[in-house]
């Protein structure tokens, strides 16, 4: 291929090759820029299930706004039907030709692992596990910046754990354990690999080197590696405690989030070389989009801007204006009924869902914003309130978010508003149709920016990870929800057909196969038919497969145990449903009250209270916290609980009758 022009792109030298293909240095003619093509191989290329798991997860890597990231140009395909992606050239040796001098300064060690950390807890933030971290995989430019290669590829290549010849994919002395195995893995697989390439910058050595691969595997499974200090002496003993802990045999006793990793060694650098993390911060932060400020003020400019404002009557822009209203320190939500506004059954059935999606949808916004909360679906449709001002006082919140939904034959329109409830004032309001084809990503985007969530490409990918491009495809799941809310029988059924029909339009579609696997053991608790229940595990490890982020469908797993009496394996879903979405106090409250059915008080009160240090705003985990411990006899420690979740939702009901009932037994008449 040397020499030739595919595309725009002249071929010059091939400087690589892996599992997944070739790789080609190239200078784009048109921009006269050097690149990196990297070619899928023939026979990956073919598969149009790989092909199309190829083009988005390529998508994925290229949303990555992360200066560590090697930056995607764009997918391509040859004459010939061959698929490759054109990226950054980065000009520099790679990561294992450095290693090859021997073992690196420590500054300069730690300060490349935080660059790796930070740009792959972004990734891990939108879904994408690299599954192949690795020395040959990080490229140090000319610049003295590491950049991470392969994203978009990696997760690809782990879906299928084995090669044809039956070798796992990766290479051998960087896989975790549970890798090695060829078990699911997560983003604690990533934090062992890197874990495995800082100690192999600090000591110069493999941590599980051997003869052979046999011998590779075994050392992984189950020899410690020797100390850092006992190879580096002058290593701090707080490195080699995090180098031993990314490296554990057991992902539950590593790190749980490459953030924390990244935290911990960065105060490690700020103690031995405060002037290199200080520049490593400032490149992080500069290498990311920026807001641009001008102090100047032109006044003119300033009065003409507020009669238009006037006259337009846009509140939201008058409030930001003048400096008043908006969003505390507390950001509570409540996503009240939308309103259908004909007899059309239809139309009731896709407003009810909406209403639940969006609910989800500010949920999965909360991770971006400590103070952000979200009254449940389920809390709602039973409490019935009567508008913002109810809600105010019923939940507590700070916002609520209203609209209709009208019927247009071949389409639906929407309307939905942001409402201040104490001063029941508008904050902001959108309206699309189903009949555009992005409907669903504009109706997102307004919801984050009404909440004052910055989209960029991590809060983007988050929000949207196993979603469908297509708006017809989420119309359809959207109905399977709606329908799935109902009390009526049969409609479970109307649920479950809309989800396949969404799923045969778009089989990549996570949220679909989350809602079938819903569907499925709903009917499967009506009839206890074990067809019903195995076909829900399939389609929620379809889920998982798409989103291994997807916590929905961990619940529903948990469900289907604990229904068959399974409690520990149900316990293991819950549990990984928290630890893969921190940010979701009902995978907590599901977690806490498993403990409890089995007596495990100790857990079940450490949960609890993780949740309330997790969501320090909202009611709810207060309200277990305090259910607990009224079980727990520890009644003043309830009665605290309680007039909390009084304090911050002072029209809850439920809460005054826990707190007469605590009244009644500690005689306080």
């Amino acid at each position: 291929m040397i020499g030739k022009t595919i595309s725009k792109y002249k071929i010059i030298e091939r400087i690589g090759s892996g599992a997944m293909g070739d790789v080609y240095k190239a200078e784009d003619t048109e921009l006269r820029r050097p690149v990196a093509l990297k070619f899928l191989s023939r026979e990956m290329t073919l598969d149009q299930t790989y092909a199309k798991r190829f083009i988005r997860e390529a998508q994925a890597a290229s949303a990555l706004d992360h200066p560590n990231v090697c930056t995607i140009y764009e997918i391509k395909e040859t004459r010939d039907g061959r698929m490759f992606i054109a990226m950054a050239y980065c000009d520099g040796p790679s990561l294992s030709e450095r290693l090859a001098k021997g073992p690196m300064d420590i500054g300069e060690a730690v300060a490349y692992t935080l660059g790796v950390a930070d740009c792959l807890a972004q990734a891990h933030r939108k879904g994408i596990i690299h599954r192949d971290i690795k020395p040959a995989n990080l490229v140090v430019t000319n610049d003295s910046v590491v950049k991470v290669l392969d994203f978009g590829l990696a997760k690809l290549a782990g879906r299928s754990q084995v090669t044809s010849s039956g070798t796992t994919l990766g290479t051998l002395s960087y896989m975790s354990p549970e890798q090695t195995k060829a078990k699911d893995v997560d983003n604690r697989s990533d934090i062992f690999s890197l874990g495995v390439t800082l100690y192999e910058m600090l000591t110069g050595e493999s941590p599980f080197y051997a003869n052979n691969e046999a011998a590779v595997v075994y050392k992984i499974l189950n020899v410690d590696p020797k100390p850092v200090r006992e190879l580096r002496h002058e290593a701090p003993e707080e490195l080699e405690r995090i180098a031993a802990k990314a490296t554990a045999k057991e992902p539950d006793d590593r790190y749980q989030s490459m953030g924390e990793f990244r935290d911990e060694l960065f105060e490690v650098l700020r103690k031995i070389e405060p002037s290199r993390a200080m520049r490593l911060e400032s490149f992080r932060r500069t290498g990311k989009r920026k807001v641009k400020k001008n102090a100047r003020v032109v006044w003119p400019a300033v009065l003409a801007a507020v009669v238009l404002i006037a006259v337009a009557f846009n509140w939201n822009a008058i409030r930001s204006f003048l400096g008043f209203g908006g969003f505390g320190e507390s950001k509570g939500i409540a996503v009240l009924a939308l309103e259908a506004q004909s007899n059309n059954a239809g139309e009731a059935v896709f407003a009810r869902g909406l209403a639940d999606d969006l609910t989800n949808r500010v949920k999965r916004l909360s991770q971006f914003d400590r103070n952000l909360w979200v009254v449940p679906g389920s809390r709602v449709r039973t409490a019935l309130v009567a508008g913002p001002a109810a809600a105010k006082g019923a939940f507590g919140v700070d916002a609520v978010i209203t609209g209709r939904v009208k019927d247009l034959g071949e389409a639906y329109s929407i309307q939905l508003k942001l409402t201040d409830p104490q001063a029941v004032l508008p904050m902001d309001a959108v309206e699309v149709s189903t009949a555009d084809a992005a409907w669903n990503s504009d109706l997102y985007e307004w919801v984050a920016r009404a909440l004052d969530i910055e989209m960029d490409s991590t809060a983007t990918m988050a929000v949207t990870v196993g979603d469908t491009d297509d708006g017809s495809v989420f119309e359809t799941m959207i109905a399977g929800r709606g329908y799935l809310l109902s009390s009526n029988e049969a409609d479970v059924d109307s649920a479950l057909m809309a989800f396949d029909d969404a799923i045969l339009m778009d089989s990549l579609f996570a949220g679909a196969h989350m809602g079938r696997a819903r569907a499925l053991y709903k009917k499967h608790k009506r009839s206890e038919s074990a067809d019903w229940v195995d076909d829900a595990v399939a389609s929620c490890t379809t889920a998982l497969a798409i989103d291994s982020l997807c916590g929905g469908a961990y619940h529903v797993l948990s469900d289907i145990y604990a229904n068959a009496g399974e409690t520990d394996r149900s316990i293991e879903k819950l549990s990984r449903a928290v630890r893969v979405n921190p940010w979701d106090p009902a995978s907590r409250h599901d977690l806490a009250f498993a403990y409890l059915r089995m007596g495990q008080y100790d857990k079940t009160e450490q949960v609890c209270r993780a949740a309330v240090i997790a969501n320090p705003f909202y009611w709810g985990p207060h309200e277990d916290l305090g259910y607990v411990f009224y079980v727990l006899g520890k009644y003043d420690e309830a009665i605290d609980e309680f007039e909390r979740v009084a304090e911050l939702a002072p029209d809850y009901g439920p809460t005054y009758n826990y707190l007469g009932a605590l009244c009644f037994v500690t005689e306080r008449w």
